[in-house]
């Protein structure tokens, strides 16, 4: 108690004997357990708990210990089937809601290979509610789950366009009949279209940026054609001499 007075004087804050709790040793008589919670004013603590979120055991963790979070998934995704979302939708809960509640557990535990694997399995809760379902029936798979688990950049969710720019996406015989519908309606959509150029995060060949159009339509693909407008500029200056060389003096200018 000297010590827990000490540190409330040193850091000006106060311990709260309500929400705090003593783990005793198995080898701890009642008697003695008794004593030092009468002088102490604290509660006995017992295991499992949850602190900060994070779930403290005695002895190694087990796979059953886990199921409140999947219970805690499964609500939260039963709330959300209700609910008109998009697939866009979907995804940003997946990333910042409810893959963050096993990657914080993952991030500060000692996990054995067989809880590991439990949140393996798990994974596939969230990849059926990616999908979304039809009548109460799971949607069909356009990709196996390991290549959905990909980054987008190589080719993940990305079914079509992976990393070709819409601007010269070409139809191939594998193609559905919706998607080469989308392809005839892409030229229309880009030719009324403009981008801002804003912090340059937009293609340099592609992206019509220019009242003239995208540099694409008047100079072949070259090594840069997949650099952003912003690889161009070093620390908020134009680099001339690359844009010279690259589009010439009329067009850089």
């Amino acid at each position: 108690m000297r010590v827990l007075k000490n540190y409330e004087s040193w850091t000006g804050q106060r311990v709260n004997q309500e929400k705090s709790a003593i783990f005793f040793s198995k080898h701890l008589c009642l008697r003695r357990k008794n004593e030092i919670l009468y002088d102490m004013g604290f509660t006995e603590g017992k295991f499992p708990f949850i602190y900060l979120g994070v779930l403290i055991v005695d002895g190694k963790l087990k796979v059953g210990q886990f199921d409140p979070l999947i219970q805690k998934i499964s609500k939260k995704i039963e709330g959300w089937k209700s609910r008109l979302l998009s697939q866009g939708g979907r995804l940003v809960l997946l990333r910042h809601v409810l893959s963050s509640m096993s990657l914080h557990l993952l991030s500060v535990l000692n996990t054995p290979k067989s809880v590991f694997f439990f949140f393996f399995k798990s994974r596939y809760v969230l990849f059926f509610f990616f999908l979304g379902d039809h009548k109460g029936k799971d949607k069909k798979k356009w990709k196996a789950w390991k290549r959905l688990c990909i980054p987008t950049e190589e080719g993940g969710i990305a079914k079509y366009l992976k990393r070709d720019h819409a601007a010269v996406c070409k139809a191939h015989n594998t193609d559905s009949q919706f998607w080469r519908k989308i392809l005839r309606c892409i030229p229309i959509l880009l030719n009324n279209s403009n981008w801002k150029v804003r912090d340059g995060n937009v293609s340099l060949w592609y992206d019509k940026f220019l009242s003239s159009g995208p540099l694409f339509a008047d100079f072949p693909e070259g090594e840069h054609s997949q650099f952003k407008l912003k690889d161009l500029v070093i620390d908020n200056v134009w680099d001339v001499e690359e844009l010279q060389r690259l589009l010439g003096l009329e067009k850089a200018d």
